[in-house]
Formats: structure tokens, sequence, C-alpha cells
């Protein structure tokens, strides 16, 4: 079994190494994050988090009150044999959040029903491109545009770079902006973060390691006061975590206009993507990075481990090609199919094989297509070739929970009329 305890500075090297080889880095788990988390639950009797190490992984618990969660574990998902480790060391009925759709859809693959995943979109992170947001005259961003230029067109700004000069400005405007921040975020544990975290990076800053000092980033000053500030923390050569982000709403435009020159200084720097973390859940906010036109959603499912139920064969999973992800269930001589993303003309071939070579026995075949964005016609020669083998068979062919984008090109087609669609 995973032996769980606490952790400190020292073994921030060591969980960088397992971070640093899983597919997907969720904001939530990055080191300097997930350690303020764990100072900061300190001073809370009933909330902890511990960590451990097995498996060649690294394991995350959170404790509050008489409840518990796992967080995903992170490492090289791939080269784990995830049914020997969950049973040594996964009690039945644990629940993980903060899972990233590769490892949930692996665990699928994996597990079979001895999982079942449920979608937390408050969680999803947002990916954006420093390319494109940093030259917003070249896409679809007009008003991300427009706002940022309102703000350099009116306000006669400074800038200055993080670094232990400008803590007393910060310290100063995260306790102006306190109250607005409690009142913008209804989770408690996220408000938490956002209320402390800064102000135990600028408090604890003399004894950080040097993993958590190459934190970087600005201040946006109007007046010599602070408006807004910006400060990332790098994961890799290319990609970082937007972990702090502050401003003052009353000055218009300065939201944008702090992206765009995060972006834009990001971009000469090397990095290619920036994880702006999540929206928990709050609309504006929500509103507001998404159109920020994000290069992908980084998507986390809270998933729940339940042996007992693993009376089914194992979903097969796969990336048929880049855009399009196949679940496949089989139970007995029933298959149930999951398209997510786009069964486009490049994902068609891959997608063909992995389908068609799936049905064998298969005499209920079940299509849900509530993911699925888009369907070219090579996609739907696929369905009409299944549907073929099923009336072959003497069997059936069902399409559950069409997108409306998918259901439009079934009509428009034809298709409609002839696939069964319910």
């Amino acid at each position: 079994m995973i032996r769980f305890k606490g952790f400190d500075f020292d073994d921030t090297a060591r969980y960088s190494e397992y971070l640093g080889k899983s597919i997907q880095i969720p904001s939530d788990l990055s080191p300097l994050k997930i350690f303020a988390l764990r100072v900061i639950t300190e001073e809370n009797d009933n909330m902890d988090i511990l960590r451990g190490y097995e498996a060649d992984l690294c394991w995350h618990k959170v404790l509050f009150g008489d409840s518990e969660y796992w967080a995903a574990p992170m490492g090289d998902w791939d080269a784990v044999d995830w049914r020997d480790v969950f049973e040594k060391n996964v009690p039945a009925g644990t629940t993980f959040r903060l899972v990233p759709e590769y490892l949930a859809n692996l665990w699928k693959k994996k597990l079979g029903g001895a999982v079942t995943i449920t979608e937390d979109r408050d969680s999803w992170d947002y990916i954006l491109s420093m390319d494109r947001l940093k030259d917003p005259e070249s896409g679809t961003l007009e008003q991300f545009r427009r706002y940022r230029n309102v703000f350099q067109e009116n306000y006669e700004y400074t800038i200055e770079e993080f670094s232990p000069d400008v803590f007393d400005e910060l310290r100063e405007f995260q306790t102006e902006t306190e109250e607005d921040i409690e009142s913008s975020i209804s989770d408690s544990e996220a408000a938490n973060f956002f209320e402390n975290g800064l102000l135990f990076v600028l408090d604890s800053w003399d004894a950080f390691p040097e993993a958590f000092k190459s934190l970087y980033g600005f201040l946006i000053k109007v007046d010599d006061e602070c408006v807004a500030y910006v400060i990332n923390e790098r994961i890799d050569a290319s990609n970082v975590i937007g972990t702090f982000y502050g401003a003052k709403s009353e000055y218009e435009g300065i939201n944008e206009f702090a992206y765009w020159l995060d972006a834009k200084r990001n971009s000469e720097r090397g990095i290619l993507t920036v994880n702006i973390m999540n929206d928990i859940g709050e609309p504006h906010l929500r509103d507001f990075k998404e159109n920020l036109s994000p290069l992908v959603m980084l998507r986390k499912y809270t998933v729940t481990y339940d042996p007992a139920a693993a009376d089914s064969e194992p979903v097969v999973h796969t990336v048929a090609a880049k855009g399009l992800w196949i679940s496949a269930l089989k139970e007995g001589r029933k298959l149930m199919v999951a398209l997510s993303g786009r069964l486009d003309t490049s994902a068609a071939p891959g997608a063909q094989k992995e389908i068609l070579g799936a049905l064998g026995d298969v005499t209920e075949l079940v299509y849900d297509l509530e993911n699925l964005e888009y369907i070219s016609s090579a996609g739907l020669r696929i369905l009409i070739a299944s549907l073929k083998e099923m009336k072959a068979k003497d069997g059936s062919m069902t399409l559950i929970n069409v997108s409306e984008g998918v259901r439009e090109i079934l009509d428009l087609t034809g298709f409609g009329l002839i696939l069964d669609i319910q």
C-alpha cells in the first residue's frame, strides 16, 4: 500500500521529476501550488494534503474532516500496469479528483467497469497559445484586441519585473482585493489559495528552493499604483502555468492588456503555451477565459474506483488520429463506442480500422456521439459500413446523444433517415 505522509521543500525536486513524466500537467498539481496548499491547510485542523511514492508514481491524498479524496498520480502513465497497481494500492471506493483526460481514458481502457468517470467542468484548465494571443490582429480575438487597446490608449502605465523589490506592493494589492476575491469565488479551497497563496510565496521567498525561484512575471502600474500583476511558474522550457494573477477591474481593458503583455513577453522567452488554470465555475471568469480563444482545454474528471463493478471487459481506448478519441466498452455481444473530437478525413482511416476491427461477434452496436464535434463524408462511410455489418448478422446499430452539429450533417446528407437515432 502507499505510505502517505507530509512533505516539505526538500521533496520539490523529486516530485518535479514525476510531474515531468506526465503527458498532461493540471495546474492544480504544479509543484508550487500543491506545496502552498499544504502549508496553508496546515493551519486548518480539518484539512491536510499528504504525499506518497509507489509503483514509480507520485500520489496525493487530500483529507478534509472525515472525508478524503486522492489526486491524479503523476508519472509515466503509459508504463504502468494499472490493474496490478490498483489492486495492490488503491482501496475500493477511493475517489480521485483532478484526473486529466488522458489518464481518465487510460484507466477506462485498463480497468474497464471498475472505474466510474464523471466530468468536472469547473476544474478544466485553459491552455493558451502565446503566438495566437500576442498577435490578436491576425486571429479572431476582436473583442480581446479592442479592450486591450482601450487600456493602452487611456492609461499611462509602467511595467516592473516580479522580484523582492515589489513584494510590499504585491502584499498591499492582495490585502486590498481580498474582499473582492472572497465574494467572487464560491469554492472555499480555491478562495483559500487565491487569498493566501501569493502571500505565502512572498513571506517564504528567502526559504524557497531554486525550483520555486524560477517564478517570473511583472506588475502593471498606473500613477505609481499596482493595478495588475502576472506571475508564472515554469514547468519546462516551453510551457508555464499562470499561477498568480490579479487585476483591478475598474481599469477598463486591464485584463486583456495583462494577458496580451504576458503572451508577448513569454513568446520572447521561447514559451509556447501558458496554462491559465480553471474558472472554478464562476460565470464571468469562464466567459472571459473562453473568449481568449484557448488552444486546448485540459479536461479533468472525478473517478471512483469500485473493483466489484468490473463485470465487463476493459474499455478499449485509443487515439485514432489527431483530434479524435475513441472509447469502446464491450459487454457480451454489445459494443458501446463513444467518439469525441472530429471524425474528419485524416482521422477516418485509423477510426475505421479501430472500430470495424472490434466488431467481431458483436450483434448490438451503440455509438455515443455526445462529444463528437464534426463528422466528414469519410466518417459517415464508417457508420454505414458498421450498419451493413450489423445487418448481415441480424444485429442492430443505434446512435445516441448525437450532438447538434453532427445531427445537422446527418440530416443534410439524408443519413438521419437511414440510421437509428435515439
